[in-house]
């Protein structure tokens, strides 16, 4: 339905610059032809102005065919952009449904995404061009830092900073215990990267900004602002995963019965007649090592 009402509004918006064309082009040859016979006092013949129509509506003719080809050139492009990024969008939710995963955080870039299943304590990066998934555990991400211009702003567990201090300012300054960096205007580069616990892919960097963007822009406002929720959620998920640790850590092992609790055991057997006198005896020398 609305395909229908987007051709709709095309042919009229097409038709609509057909005649506004054809009404300037007839205009402008009338003007040209006389101007062109020395004005007013010299009129062209009719089949002089006829001739100079005709050459106006054939260079509309070129134009349009050229202007048809290239839209439907564009049509071809975008449908196939749009098929690829649907394929990959199916291929993903195909991985999360397979693994049986409930997924209630992502955070998306060009190149991947960050998909957060926390009732699984997992987490999924995938490959936004061919569609990819990575599996990880809370306890396989190892540590993570987002940077700015090459400069670390954050670093690992706790959102320690190596400078110690963290504060983005208009200009996006950045101000630590050890000193003050110079203030710039522009940003070229603002990534996040992720170290794992994994020989195949040890590490991934998410891309906010590749290219020179004002720090008082939109876009660096909104670049800076979803890579700081992702420094958000890796936080959370690392402490999840160290508390996860201590908790296994510090859980008594069960105390292994002792020699006379076994044999206090078979004696009540012995007595409610579940087991014969010989069989206590023997199970006795053997907890006794006799």
């Amino acid at each position: 339905m609305e395909n229908k009402k987007t051709n709709k509004i095309n042919v009229v918006i097409a038709v609509l610059l057909t005649i506004t064309y054809f009404a300037f082009a007839i205009g402008f040859v009338y003007m040209y032809s006389i101007s062109s016979f020395g004005g007013y006092n010299n009129y062209p013949t009719n089949s002089q102005v006829f001739a100079r129509i005709l050459l106006a509506i054939g260079i509309y003719a070129v134009l349009f065919v050229f202007y048809k080809l290239v839209s439907k050139l564009l049509s071809k492009f975008y449908a196939k952009q749009a098929e690829k990024a649907q394929n990959i969008a199916n291929s993903i939710n195909e991985f999360v449904t397979t693994n049986s995963l409930s997924i209630n955080r992502e955070i998306k870039t060009n190149l991947f995404s960050l998909l957060v299943a926390d009732e699984q304590k997992r987490f999924i990066l995938t490959n936004n061009v061919n569609g990819n998934c990575f599996m990880y555990n809370y306890s396989d991400l190892l540590d993570f830092e987002m940077k700015e211009d090459g400069d670390t702003v954050v670093k690992g567990r706790g959102l320690q900073t190596a400078v110690g201090g963290l504060a983005f300012g208009a200009l996006g300054a950045l101000v630590g215990a050890s000193g003050q960096r110079a203030m710039t205007s522009m940003c070229s580069d603002l990534s996040v990267t992720l170290y794992l616990n994994n020989l195949d892919k040890p590490q991934i960097t998410f891309q906010f900004i590749n290219g020179s963007v004002a720090k008082t822009s939109l876009l660096y406002t909104m670049a800076q602002s979803q890579a700081k929720e992702m420094i958000g959620v890796l936080t959370a998920i690392t402490a999840k995963s160290d508390k996860a640790q201590i908790q296994t850590q510090t859980e008594p092992t069960p105390a292994l019965p002792s020699v006379a609790d076994e044999i206090s055991k078979y004696k009540h057997l012995l007595d409610d007649g579940a087991i014969t006198q010989d069989e206590y005896d023997a199970k006795k020398k053997e907890l006794l090592k006799l």
